[in-house]
């Protein structure tokens, strides 16, 4: 072990460190810090996914903000298993003609993986009058092995309440096989724990990979989205995490976070 990552504060350490050391390790998948020294590096022991960034990423000391919908981070994240995703980012107010902006996910605006049926994808999306859109996938079970069916289905649901104004929020999104959840720790609004249709699970069969701040959008899509909130912080984990886990990597953040004088 080279180093605790939430201990450091100086980028050329930072550089020489491999790996991060957390409240919650099990699952762990991907450690993205938006910072100079964390560009393109994942500090998970078992490292998932591939960060990769598209169009014009702006860093800056301690987070990466984004200037059009061409600007993102991929993950190389495939959507294929139970996920929990924290993230620590600034969604804006929504101002028409606005009406989207997309936080983190696989969120597919008018388009559809093609085969798939009509689900678009996993994530969250800030939307207009402070409210986010959990997004997730369905099949039904019987299907759920099969790459050709055309049944896959969508699960979202609107959550209200957030009031984004710019100021920076940590988050959390589980999808499982059997349901969804999101909270936004900052502001203490959740929607609790939902379960897919009766005889559905999560949609594993999708291809495309999770991006932070992005979205595939077709070109219909473009004059009312907005390019995604400046983020800071990316904890993604291969399963479901408890209520009790979420909160402890909240408390984590927040002490990260507030040496970089990021509040949460």
């Amino acid at each position: 072990m080279r180093g605790i990552k939430f201990g450091l504060s100086d980028t050329s350490i930072q550089d020489s460190t491999d790996r991060v050391i957390l409240p919650v390790m099990d699952g762990l998948a991907m450690a993205a810090f938006s910072t100079p020294g964390g560009t393109g590096k994942n500090y998970s022991q078992n490292r998932d996914g591939a960060l990769k960034e598209h169009g014009t990423v702006t860093q800056n000391a301690y987070s990466k903000s984004f200037s059009s919908t061409a600007d993102y981070i991929d993950t190389g994240l495939i959507d294929n298993s139970d996920f929990t995703a924290l993230i620590v980012s600034r969604p804006e107010e929504i101002i028409s003609p606005y009406v989207f902006q997309p936080i983190f996910g696989n969120w597919n605006r008018t388009t559809v993986e093609s085969g798939k049926g009509v689900g678009l994808g996993s994530g969250i999306v800030a939307g207009s009058g402070g409210k986010v859109t959990l997004l997730a996938s369905s099949v039904p079970e019987a299907d759920a092995g099969n790459a050709n069916a055309t049944t896959g289905k969508r699960e979202n649901r609107d959550v209200f309440g957030l009031g984004h104004n710019g100021s920076w929020r940590f988050m959390a999104v589980r999808i499982t096989k059997d349901e969804s959840f999101f909270k936004d720790f900052t502001k203490n609004v959740e929607s609790p724990s939902t379960a897919m249709t009766t005889g559905c699970v999560k949609d594993n069969r999708l291809t495309t990979p999770l991006l932070i701040s992005g979205g595939y959008l077709e070109s219909s899509a473009l004059a009312t989205t907005m390019p995604g909130p400046e983020n800071a912080l990316l904890i993604f984990y291969r399963r479901g995490l408890s209520g009790d886990e979420m909160e402890s990597m909240y408390e984590w953040a927040k002490k990260y976070c507030s040496r970089r004088n990021i509040t949460i």
